[in-house]
Formats: C-alpha cells, sequence, structure tokens
C-alpha cells in the first residue's frame, strides 16, 4: 500500500483482532474484536484513501475461492498467508488451474516461497513436497493428527530455525501458540512486497525456497552453535582372541555341552532385554562349556556408568539360557565370573549332572522366550486384580523384592516423578546424544541394517508425538531449551503415559553390587515371562531409578551436581510413596492390558555373537 504496487488489494480472514494480535499486527486495543480485514483496510485508508481494497470477512470458503481469484478479472498474484492445510492446498490447486503465481512467507528464518504457476502451468503445488498424501483428505482433518502429515512437509522440519524447533516443544507449556513477532513479520511483509514486485514488473523471479534468515549474517546464529557433551569413554573391544585366553583360564571340570545345544541355548538367550536394545552379550562355546561374555563398547552407556543394567540385561541373558535348557532336557548350572583382571567374562554354563526336574512354573515361563516384548501402547485403566499380583511377586522367588503399585494415587505421583527424571535426561547433552543419536532407529532402513537400538515403529507415537520427538532429536534446539530452563514437555509426555497403565511394578534387590544387579536381572525376566503369560503388556520405566543411582558412579561427570541432587531426590521420593526403604529399588515396569504392539525390536543374528571351537558336527 505504501508503495502502491497494487491496482485492486483483496483481504481475506474470517479471524477478529485479539490482544495477543498487537504484537504483530497495526493497530491498537480501541480495535479490538474487529474484523482483522476491516482493520487492515482502515490502516491502508488512512495510507492512500484512493487504494482500491476488497474486503472478504468471512475468510476463504469452497463456495467464495473463485469468486476471490476472478471476480473482475483474475488476480495477478496470490499472496497466501492462512494457517489452514486445507485452504493452502485448495488455493494453490485453484491458482494453479488459472495460471495465478503465489507468494508465501512463515516468519521463521525469512523463508520466501515462490511458485511461478503463470510461467509453470504444470509446476506440482507446494514444490511437490505433498505429492504423495491424499489431498482430498486434508478438507477433512480436523485434528491435529490429521493435520500433521500436510503441515510438516510444507513447514519443513529439516530447515526450521532452533529457536522455532525448541518453542515447538513449548507450547502449552511456556507458550500458548507459535511464536511470532512483529520484526519477524514485518521483514516477511517487506520480502512479500520485493518479491510482488519482480514479478508483476516481469522481472525474472523463479519458483522455489529461500531463507532470508538474520541471525546467518549477525555472528553466529544458534543453528551454529556447538552443543558440547561429555565424550564417553571407549571400552576395550571385545575380540576372540580375547575371549578365548579368558575361557582357558577358568578352571573346573570340563563339560559335555555340543555346539548344537549351545547354539540352541544361546539363541534363547540373545532375546532377553537390555536397555536401549543394545545387546551386550557374547558366547564362547569351549571345553564343552557356554561362556557368557559382556561386549563393553555395546554396554557403554551414558546412564549407566555403574554397568548395573549391563549386568542387569546379563542376567537376563543367562536366566533365559538356563530356561532354555530345561525345556531341552538340558540341565544347566552357572558360575557368576567377573573378575578384576577378566571383567568381560559374565558367565560360564555347563551341564548340571543328573536329569532335568520337571518344573511347571519354568515350563510355563520357558514357552513364552519368544513371545515377551515392550508393549509402549496405552494400557485399559484395569487394576491387577489380587490373583494376578500374588501369581507376579512369586514370580520372581528368592532372586529379588516386587512391589507393586496399584492405587491411582500413587500411579499419578509416580507418573510425575518419571516425567521430572526424563526431563533430566532428555536435557544433559551426553544422555541426549546418547538417547537420539546412539540408541535410536529413525528409518525402516537403519533397524534391519543394525538390528539393534529403539526402533522409531515401536515407540507407539501419536502423528503429533511422532512430529514432536523428531523435533525433540535437535541437540541444539535442546541446548536452547536448558538454557531458557525449559523443557517440561518431557514431564507432560511421560507422565501421560504412566497414568495408562493399570500397574506399576518395582524390582528391588538387596544391594547395588554387580552379583545383585545380575540376579535381579534373572528376576526381572521370570517377572517379564510371567507377566506375558498372564496376558499383561510390560513397559519399562525406570528413568526414577537409573537416574537416581547415577551419581554413585559418575566419574566422567554426566551430570552436573544440581542435575544428580536433583534425580537423587527423585528416587528419595519415589522410596517414599512406595514404602520401599530397606531395599534398592533397581527397576520399574508399567502393566497393563493392551493389544499387541506395532512392532518388536529385532535381534543380532547369532553368528554375529556365537564362536565355538568345536567342529559344526558336534
Amino acid at each position: 500500500a505504501q508503495e502502491r504496487s497494487f491496482g485492486e488489494l483483496r483481504l481475506a480472514d474470517f479471524d477478529t483482532l485479539e490482544l495477543s494480535n498487537l504484537n504483530r499486527i497495526r493497530s491498537g486495543v480501541h480495535e479490538l474484536g474487529n474484523s482483522k480485514v476491516v482493520n487492515t483496510a482502515r490502516e491502508i485508508a488512512e495510507i492512500d484513501p484512493f487504494l482500491r481494497v476488497t474486503c472478504f470477512p468471512e475468510g476463504i470458503t469452497t463456495d467464495n475461492i473463485d469468486r476471490f481469484l476472478t471476480e473482475g478479472g483474475n488476480l495477478d498474484l496470490l499472496v497466501e498467508e492462512c494457517d489452514s492445510v486445507a485452504v493452502k492446498i485448495q488455493a494453490r490447486q485453484r491458482a494453479k488451474a488459472l495460471r495465478i503465481p503465489v507468494v508465501m512467507d512463515t516468519s521463521d528464518r525469512g523463508l520466501i516461497d515462490v511458485e511461478r504457476f503463470d510461467l509453470e502451468p504444470d509446476r506440482p503445488i507446494l514444490h511437490g513436497l505433498v505429492d504423495h498424501l491424499d489431498l482430498s483428505l486434508a478438507a477433512k482433518a480436523k485434528t491435529n493428527e490429521e493435520k500433521l502429515p500436510f503441515v510438516i512437509p510444507i513447514i519443513g522440519l529439516d530447515t526450521m530455525s532452533v529457536r522455532m524447533k525448541a518453542s515447538m516443544l513449548e507450547i502449552e507449556n511456556s507458550v500458548t501458540t507459535w511464536p511470532q513477532l512483529g520484526s519477524a513479520v514485518a521483514l516477511g511483509g517487506a520480502i512479500v512486497a520485493h518479491v510482488g514486485r519482480r514479478i508483476l514488473v516481469g522481472q525474472p523471479t523463479p519458483s522455489g525456497r529461500w531463507w532470508m534468515d538474520p541471525d546467518d549474517h549477525f555472528g553466529q546464529s544458534e543453528s551454529a552453535q556447538a552443543v558440547a557433551q561429555v565424550q564417553m569413554r571407549a571400552q576395550a573391544t571385545l575380540d576372540l582372541a580375547a575371549m578365548l585366553h579368558a575361557a582357558d583360564r577358568v578352571t573346573g571340570v570340563p563339560s559335555d555341552l555340543t555346539r548344537l545345544e549351545a547354539e540352541r541355548i544361546a539363541s534363547a538367550g540373545i532375546l532377553a532385554p537390555t536397555g536401549g536394545n543394545c545387546q551386550p552379550w557374547r558366547f564362547l562355546h569351549a571345553h564343552g562349556r557356554l561362556f557368557v561374555f559382556l561386549d563393553g563398547e555395546r554396554a557403554r552407556s551414558a546412564l549407566d556408568p555403574g554397568m548395573r543394567y549391563a549386568l542387569l540385561g546379563m542376567g537376563a541373558c543367562v536366566e533365559n539360557m538356563l530356561l532354555e535348557g530345561k525345556r531341552l532336557g538340558i540341565p544347566l548350572e552357572y558360575i557368576f565370573t567377573p573378575q578384576a583382571d577378566t571383567p568381560q567374562l559374565v558367565a560360564v554354563l555347563s551341564r548340571k549332572p543328573g536329569d532335568v526336574i520337571p518344573d511347571r512354573e519354568d515350563s510355563t515361563l520357558a514357552a513364552w522366550l519368544r513371545e515377551r516384548c515392550t508393549n509402549r501402547k496405552y494400557y485399559a485403566l484395569e487394576s491387577i486384580a489380587d490373583d494376578l499380583a500374588g501369581e507376579l511377586a512369586s514370580s520372581v522367588g528368592e532372586l529379588a523384592s516386587l512391589h507393586l503399585v496399584r492405587d491411582l494415587k500413587s500411579i499419578e505421583q509416580i507418573s510425575q516423578l518419571c516425567g521430572k527424571a526424563e526431563r533430566i535426561r532428555f536435557l544433559n547433552p551426553t544422555c541426549h546424544h546418547d538417547m537420539f543419536v546412539r540408541e535410536m532407529r529413525w528409518t525402516e532402513e537403519s533397524t534391519k541394517s543394525t538390528r539393534d537400538g529403539i526402533d522409531l515403529e515401536t515407540l507407539e507415537l501419536s502423528a503429533t508425538d511422532r512430529t514432536g520427538i523428531r523435533v525433540a532429536a535437535d541437540a541444539e534446539a535442546v541446548s536452547l531449551l536448558r538454557s531458557w530452563q525449559a523443557g517440561k514437555v518431557m514431564d507432560k509426555l511421560t507422565a501421560k503415559t504412566i497414568r495408562a497403565s493399570g500397574a506399576l511394578a518395582i524390582l528391588s534387590i538387596s544391594d547395588l553390587s554387580l552379583s545383585s544387579a545380575f540376579e535381579g536381572g534373572r528376576a526381572l525376566e521370570r517377572f517379564w515371562l510371567k507377566a506375558s503369560s498372564l496376558g499383561l503388556a510390560v513397559h519399562p520405566v525406570s528413568a526414577p531409578i537409573f537416574m537416581g543411582i547415577h551419581g554413585l558412579w559418575d566419574e566422567q561427570r554426566i551430570l552436573t551436581p544440581v542435575e544428580h541432587q536433583e534425580a537423587a531426590a527423585i528416587l528419595s521420593e519415589l522410596k517414599r510413596i512406595t514404602g520401599i526403604q530397606d531395599q534398592a529399588p533397581l527397576f520399574m515396569m508399567r502393566l497393563g492390558k493392551s493389544g499387541p504392539p506395532s512392532a518388536r525390536s529385532l535381534r543380532l543374528p547369532l553368528d554375529a555373537v556365537f564362536h565355538s571351537t568345536a567342529p559344526l558336527n558336534s
């Protein structure tokens, strides 16, 4: 309007002016409640009362879009700035048919979007970014879940500013909606006016997307800031020669397990659960015995500096093998063997003298070895009945203690603690890197090629939460949240999951020694198998515990003193709520009824972790 670069301007917006608009719209409080198009038309009239402005206070609809674009002659340029995904798509479809160029600004990083349908009548709308979608569904999309498949390719998560990503995670926490500032809007308006003028006077202006990001020019932008993290010390590689050397040093009478028996038993061991699905086990069949090693490099985790959860997984692995041995009619015994000079050798399994003594409980558990899995779906809010609770408690035997939390008040309190613990983990740079870089498998290709880590499909995320986790994976955005002392989105997401549980189960051990953690792993696996046999879904949610005990072994200072203090307080509160005082909590799970998981974690093939000195036909 100030440049008088149009003959007629058509304004369409159904909304009215609100107080929150005044940080970016030229107006005052005396105009609140008025139509935005009327407010804008008045502003233009004060600049030049002879400019022709046509208002559509009902906004753009299916009924009036052709009138908006063609009445009195086709528009020469469409500037699209609306929030509705359906209108974005419909307006472009009609503009393309009428060969009207489209310009859009998004107020983030000075992004300007140009589509020259006047020069390229066959050009796909939105540069082809939504070609893979059924565009007819855009008009039917009502919820965020239905709109997100269209929104994400349009806005471009990979090109969004770090500050906008961080702000996205704060919506409904410290901010109520998308942040928009007057400076960003004014910059966008200036760029639109410039590009529009070029198109209208015939200067070369191709289709495409450009960014006029001021932060790229004034010092270092936030997206270029380095994200500090503790460099975890690498563990010594566990090679076959080291395994053979360790096995040769173990005294005792050689056993007579055949290679085929050892392979079958190890095949059950690799089905055990481990933190981050790291699968740190290695097996060596030698001298008729089965040696079980811990691959320290695979087990290395920012969350487990004391290796207690690595030993928990190894205990679950050995329990699987003992149960499989009984199922196969092979009586097994084991010795727990970590020594200062051979810490990687965790256990040695041998054939036990005598016959297998039938055990109904063990037979039941063994039948569920290949069915047990993590199920992260929301569970039906049905409390675990007393008889099931009794069976679950007895499943761990004397290996550990089990505490079931079934009252809603306690579950709610613990859900808040879980959220706070996950926030510490999420905001810590090293833990964040472990979670989103080392553990996560973002694509089907990476899941199948590595066969370890956390498959994105197993997280049971809604479209909204899937977008959220992609944004949360940006270490620089999280660094910004950390500087803001924000990030409570993790509190809410985690607490929401914990609330959707029939019960919480907490496994405790007598002390936090490596041997107790190993025995706790055996108990964990027995409990999980029993829960599976009873038709219960299981999802580990142990953040309040492993973050709370982290400081006992954090020699590399992965967490700050403040983080350790907060985490310890969370664990102390968990103990108070549950009444667990004379033992050490080690693991927590949510239980409930649910359909089968959408996906299951893969396992490394046996030949990648099993070695034998015996010939194949032994």
